[in-house]
């Protein structure tokens, strides 16, 4: 029975990570053609707007390494939170931006979407035994990058 519980369990994480990596392409890859209506909607430059994807960009080359580090060192459990968190708090300021500087805030606080995978890879293989952490890496890769449908 317990291994059942544990089974299901498992299954259900590794369906949480996979969800986590589906809705993390669909922000970063999102934003790319709202551009031009957002753009005319606050009444920003086109030369501004390379900026909504450029800050999200600097923020993601910073964040893999940042928060790849500080899981080894405070767990990558709790720094998948503190990312998520980060990407929450960042998502509702993006939606509900009233200018440039507000909006690219948001879009600073939504690079740690890029730390996602490797905090969860790390995660699977430090819970998981090897044989299913493989699997589960698997899933999670393939799956969040639309590989395997």
């Amino acid at each position: 029975m317990t291994a059942v519980l544990d089974r299901s369990r498992v299954s259900a994480v590794v369906g949480l990570l996979v969800l986590l990596e589906l809705t993390s392409g669909f922000i970063q890859g999102g934003v790319a053609p709202l551009l031009p209506d957002l753009g005319a909607e606050m009444g920003i430059s086109d030369a501004d707007l390379n900026w909504v994807i450029s800050v999200q960009l600097l923020a993601a080359t910073v964040s893999v390494p940042a928060f790849g580090r500080l899981g080894d060192l405070y767990g990558h459990r709790r720094m998948l939170r503190v990312a998520l968190a980060g990407v929450a708090v960042g998502s509702v300021l993006v939606a509900f931006a009233p200018n440039l500087a507000v909006l690219l805030f948001g879009r600073a606080l939504l690079g740690p979407l890029a730390a996602l995978l490797p905090l969860e890879i790390a995660l699977v293989r430090d819970r998981l035994p090897t044989e299913l952490a493989r699997r589960a890496s698997g899933l999670v890769v393939a799956r969040g990058r639309g590989v395997v449908r």
